[in-house]
């Protein structure tokens, strides 16, 4: 299939076009419609030149593929409106609100099927599995530069967050997990027909057997049902050896045996746990889904991944200029220092404001070397006593050149292992400072006391000052703006329903729900400039 761009959106108007057969007052009504918003600022604005790789370039002749911006609007429509592939299609069909939308200026015309939508899909993910590169997400970012201009929205003025996305397959215990794992490569070898010593095992190939092997269990059998199972785990392990490592079916059950069972010393298997390590936050949560990881977070269990936004404020109006997905085992802190590792240094002075999770110092060095300014609303861990923010550092944090009340040690010493400087002072000078209930002196006999302070305490102390200026409290009131988002993600997008099976599908639409998110943003901003329009056309402005 050969690539070509959909340039249908810049010429002139069809005279066989339905939008002119409709009345002059249904054109008006359709020109103030989200549909022209989406017609106008989203379509011509879609980079399709991105998703050339996803086509043959050499096959020039062959069928060209179905118009990407059309593709990529389409599966914007589709979670905007909630609708399944076959509501999609119907409401393409037969509202012309949607083909107008979409350029399809005829209802007539037909652009693509259901197949074309989930085959584009398809491709998108394949090609990210291969490259790394998410075609999804740098569409997003593209299309809201754009927009960004036409909202004449500040870049350098950015709010950052984070939220939990629940995993839509179903979440599995240890037990059912080690069931399904046998019962997934059994299938595979009878499928195959590499039966030998397995025929027994036939009953994970009948369709009643998870329920008969794990729920309907007769009473004196159930102290054997984990046993029974690790022996088939066991058997299976032994059977295969490494001619099928490569096969899906044998990769995902010996991930599950390896991470929830223990080899003894006999060759048999038990059940993993505490004494032998604990269990790790990215064990597989369920067979359907293996990239979903576990977290707890605010004493609440998590199970699935985690989306980090980055939205740009302007006067009217704000969009999501960037986002990242991934498991939910990577903290805020990761995805801080990913996001100043991606951008490019900033011509403006830029400003991110972030709540204390993303408190960092690692990232705030590296966005200070590009111009951007990390600014967290709260502090990671204990307050420390702002009598330390006085002590005062050499650049390398290894000596103390001198204390709150301005004295100079007389000997410092560093330990490289907690970052300390044990600094002396003369006896008499800690005696009658006014801090030495704060910065408790050892050593009471003697003519010098000792005080063990870093300069990571240093910081800290004058950051909790700096939080509680007046100054301060604005970039606080400006973050919790950013606290809207994941609720309409998760009441309006259905976020946690979007039924895909591993991270990056996930990722792919989690972006289309990203963009739809910003075509909503779009259309309530051209709405304000309409009615703004007409009330100064009212007041003869």
């Amino acid at each position: 299939m050969a690539f070509r761009q959909n340039d249908t959106h810049i010429h002139q108007t069809s005279l066989f076009n339905d939008f002119l057969a409709l009345s002059d007052k249904k054109q008006k009504l359709l020109r103030e419609s989200w549909a022209a918003t989406f017609r106008n600022d989203i379509i011509p604005n879609i980079n399709e030149e991105l998703f050339r790789p996803l086509f043959d370039e050499e096959g020039s002749a062959s069928r060209p593929n179905s118009p990407i911006n059309v593709l990529v609007g389409a599966s914007i429509l589709q979670v905007m409106y909630g609708f399944s592939e076959k509501e999609l299609m119907q409401n393409i069909a037969f509202d012309f609100r949607f083909s107008y939308a979409l350029c399809l200026d005829s209802i007539n015309e037909d652009a693509f099927c259901d197949r074309t939508l989930r085959r584009f899909h398809k491709r998108i993910a394949d090609y990210c599995a291969a490259t790394g590169i998410d075609l999804i997400k740098q569409t997003m970012e593209d299309l809201a530069e754009e927009l960004a201009s036409i909202m004449d929205i500040d870049l350098s003025k950015r709010r950052m967050d984070s939220f939990m996305i629940d995993m839509t397959a179903k979440r599995m215990g240890r037990r059912e997990l080690v069931y399904e794992a046998n019962k997934g490569l059994v299938q595979y070898l009878f499928f195959i027909g590499d039966t030998e010593g397995i025929l027994h095992l036939n009953h994970y190939t009948e369709q009643e057997d998870h329920n008969r092997v794990l729920y309907n269990v007769p009473k004196e059998y159930v102290k054997y049902r984990d046993s029974a199972l690790l022996n088939d785990a066991c058997l299976l392990m032994q059977k295969c050896g490494d001619a099928y490592r490569t096969e899906k079916a044998f990769t995902v059950f010996a991930r599950v045996i390896n991470e929830q069972t223990i080899l003894n010393e006999d060759g048999t298997r038990r059940f993993r746990t505490k004494e032998d390590g604990g269990m790790s936050s990215s064990m597989m949560q369920g067979i359907s889904d293996p990239d979903a990881t576990y977290r707890s977070k605010a004493g609440k269990s998590h199970y699935g991944y985690v989306a980090n936004i980055e939205e740009s404020v302007g006067e009217d109006s704000s969009l999501i200029t960037s986002y990242a997905f991934e498991t939910n085992n990577v903290s805020d802190q990761q995805m801080l220092r990913e996001r100043v590792n991606e951008l490019p240094p900033q011509e403006k002075h830029t400003v991110i404001v972030a709540d204390g999770g993303y408190d960092d110092d690692i990232a705030r060095e590296k966005a200070a070397e590009k111009n951007i300014e990390i600014i967290t609303t709260d502090l990671l861990g204990q307050d420390t006593d702002p009598v330390y923010g006085g002590f005062q550092f050499n650049e390398e944090g290894t000596e103390v050149e001198s204390c709150p009340h301005g004295n100079t040690p007389i000997e410092n010493r560093y330990d490289e292992k907690t970052g300390k400087c044990t600094a002396t002072f003369a006896a008499d000078q800690c005696d009658q400072c006014p801090y030495r209930l704060t910065c408790k002196p050892s050593g009471k006999r003697g003519d010098t006391r000792k005080v063990k302070v870093s300069k990571k305490m240093a910081k800290r102390a004058r950051q909790q000052v700096e939080m509680t200026r007046a100054s301060f409290q604005k970039y606080g009131m400006f973050r919790n703006g950013v606290e809207t988002i994941p609720s309409y993600f998760r009441a309006v997008l259905n976020v946690d329903h979007m039924y895909a099976y591993n991270k990056i599908r996930n990722s792919i639409y989690f972006g289309i729900r990203v963009m739809a998110y910003n075509v909503m943003k779009t259309t309530g901003f051209r709405k304000k400039q309409r009615e703004k329009s007409a009330v100064n056309v009212l007041l003869g402005a």
